[in-house]
């Protein structure tokens, strides 16, 4: 599912999103707001989205939103090395909208 398509989704669905495909911006976004929950691509331009998910938990302000990583990566072990990097759930593309929008509920409701 593209980012457009998610974001669409989720707007029909109610949420108010900020998104950014750049991980540098999206760090100096959360230093001006901080959002219910962060969606995180772990295949990002420059970075991983597991390093940037280091970056969140690191900062004081920013280490308590929850992270939801959706990602291509669905080999054996990749959800548990993202889990480990930091993120709190994990859902692998293709997904059902349904089980990802049951994800985002159980976290900000």
């Amino acid at each position: 599912m593209s980012r457009r398509l998610l974001d669409d989704v989720l707007r029909f669905h109610g949420y108010d999103i900020s998104q950014t495909g750049d991980p540098l911006h999206a760090f100096a976004m959360l230093q001006e707001h901080i959002p219910d929950l962060i969606i995180m691509d772990i295949q990002l331009p420059h970075i991983s989205g597991l390093e940037l998910t280091r970056w969140i938990k690191e900062d004081i302000r920013l280490s308590g939103i929850p992270i939801v990583a959706v990602t291509a990566f669905a080999m054996e072990g990749d959800k548990q090395k993202i889990l480990a990097g930091g993120c709190d759930a994990y859902i692998a593309k293709p997904f059902n909208v349904e089980d990802f929008l049951h994800i985002i509920a159980e976290f900000i409701g």
